[in-house]
């Protein structure tokens, strides 16, 4: 007779063959939790609860959105499951509106994370008061205008990709904000006004454009963990971060990091590697790491391609946050 083990160490074993619940993620769950589903009665419940706690949304014109995320949460909400994550992409001018006045009838309220993908339509509010986790993409590197008051203040997860901030993005208030991931932020301010003190960030990571990092950026992170800066090409490492070039002198004090950081993580392509080889700079900042028991990870041999799929989510994902 085959043993059998447990029903509660098997569903511990499905939950566990699940991907990480990143958005690259989403439509292999979603695969893997329909196929769980039909395995055996008793794994039901476990694997439809974990499929319908996120929906994908896409809004392409002005009358309703589209019906399969209809029926997805139909489902939800006949089967009692809460929905907890929201991935839209809001494709048209007028998506963003729909969206508000929809925002009631999907049943919201238990909304903590969403992944928001703006095209040729912007979006001023995000219609959901838990929200804990956002994540935005801007396909046209514009911006929401109004999005440092419209993100809920007790966001503590924040990710923007793509997005183009001047100066109305100053004073933001997000005094719960622990993690914040930067990839492509164009024409950003300072980092004092960018995020005024106190800073509560335990995981920050940046890749392509961001604002410049100075030799005592970090060091008023005092909460930080982790941190990780990914650079396509050298000539954007020393626009963005100088001080891990410039040699220290009177004028450019030496790299300072925060107490309680415990990984470091520099990426690049081999050009970078070619600069940081006779820099002074660089092995202070190993000196650094060294005092804190830091531990410092570098990768200077990726390709492009190798750059391009690097996901930050994954990364923040990876360190616990």
């Amino acid at each position: 007779m085959t043993p059998t083990l447990p029903l509660g160490l098997q569903l511990h074993i499905l939950e566990l063959a699940l991907p990480p619940l990143v958005r690259r993620n989403l439509d292999e769950r979603v695969r893997l939790c329909k196929a769980f589903s039909l395995v055996h009665r008793s794994w039901t419940k476990t694997a439809q609860r974990e499929l319908h706690e996120y929906v994908t949304v896409v809004y392409t014109q002005l009358a309703r959105l589209d019906t399969a995320a209809q029926e997805r949460i139909a489902a939800a909400k006949e089967g009692g499951w809460g929905l907890k994550r929201l991935d839209i992409n809001l494709e048209s001018l007028a998506s963003a509106v729909v969206w508000l006045e929809e925002g009631d009838d999907l049943g919201l309220a238990a909304i903590e994370e969403m992944w928001l993908t703006l095209h040729e339509g912007d979006s001023t509010s995000f219609g959901v008061g838990g929200l804990r986790r956002l994540h935005i993409f801007d396909v046209w590197s514009r911006g929401p205008p109004d999005l440092p008051y419209a993100s809920p203040r007790q966001l503590t997860y924040l990710a923007l990709h793509g997005i183009s901030l001047d100066n109305r993005w100053t004073g933001m208030q997000l005094p719960s904000l622990r993690v914040l991931l930067l990839e492509d932020v164009f024409t950003a301010p300072h980092w004092p006004d960018f995020l005024p003190a106190p800073v509560e960030l335990r995981a920050f990571a940046c890749k392509a454009f961001f604002p410049k990092l100075k030799h005592d950026t970090l060091a008023h992170m005092p909460q930080l963990r982790h941190f990780m800066a990914a650079f396509p090409t050298g000539q954007y490492a020393i626009d963005l971060w100088p001080a891990l070039f410039d040699e220290p002198d009177a004028e450019t004090p030496p790299i300072r990091l925060p107490p309680r950081l415990q990984t470091l993580t520099c990426l690049g392509t081999s050009s970078l590697g070619a600069l940081l080889e006779e820099r002074t700079a660089w092995r202070t900042l190993e000196d650094a790491c060294d005092e804190l028991g830091t531990s410092l990870n570098v990768r200077l041999e990726l390709t492009t391609r190798q750059m391009e799929d690097l996901d930050l989510e994954e990364w923040a994902y990876s360190v616990g946050a």
